[in-house]
């Protein structure tokens, strides 16, 4: 039988308050989550589906610098942290906001912790399957362990 590990719950309160304060503009406490190394990788996009990626802490840091700069991320009516669902070694994060054009955009995030750290980003333009990645560990197969139990928080 396989060993179970959780993220915990430590580690879902600390990434629901770095989602809670990217929604205010704040991206310290989410980057300070991540490892040196951590990599960030966006939802594919133009006619070839190249997808953007972010190597280290800093380029990513950077990267939320300029969301928040945009001024799409920002304020009460425009960001809703909608769920944060964990399974052991990954987490989801369903959020949506509203444009300066008041348009709503659904995304998530999946995040991999490993140790003491978040070492992996992946965007989702659905959150739906990002959630179905965390019940399924990141297995392509779709089938979740016998007994794995999903958290929400």
């Amino acid at each position: 039988m396989r060993e179970q590990r959780t993220i915990g719950n430590r580690w879902a309160d600390l990434i629901r308050a770095g989602y809670e304060a990217l929604g205010r503009g704040d991206i310290e406490p989410l980057t300070s989550l991540l490892h040196d190394a951590a990599e960030w990788r966006g939802v594919p996009s133009g006619w070839r589906r190249r997808r953007a990626v972010c190597h280290g802490r800093e380029e990513i840091r950077s990267a939320l610098r300029a969301l928040v700069a945009k001024g799409d991320l920002q304020g009460p009516g425009n960001w809703h942290l909608q769920d944060v669902v964990q399974s052991e070694s990954l987490a989801a994060v369903s959020f949506s906001w509203r444009t300066p054009a008041q348009t709503t955009i659904d995304h998530a995030h999946v995040l991999r912790v490993s140790g003491d750290s978040v070492v992996e980003i992946q965007s989702y333009s659905r959150p739906k399957r990002a959630l179905t990645i965390v019940k399924n560990q990141g297995r392509s197969s779709g089938l979740a362990e016998p007994g794995e139990r999903i958290r929400r928080f």
